[in-house]
């Protein structure tokens, strides 16, 4: 059983990036939280670092309760 929480941010107008839901669901005319990987988000620029830097801007638009997300999306390992 997965507890549903309302997504407090728009997912609009996302220039250069899609939003892949995968976890979500409408709820009474609202988009919610339904467990598991909720979203995955993905951006296009002219460089990784730009792409990455515009992920993280829209992740931190997105809030909901108990939210939490990865800190090394994109991120290049040694």
């Amino acid at each position: 059983f997965f507890s549903c929480y309302k997504l407090t941010t728009g997912l609009n107008n996302l220039k250069g990036s899609e939003i892949f839901h995968s976890g979500t669901k409408y709820l009474n005319d609202s988009l919610v939280t339904n467990g598991g990987r909720v979203l995955s988000i993905t951006s296009r620029s002219s460089t990784l670092f730009k792409a990455r830097k515009k992920v993280y801007e829209i992740v931190d638009k997105i809030k909901w309760k108990h939210e939490f997300h990865r800190l090394d999306i994109a991120e290049k390992k040694p």
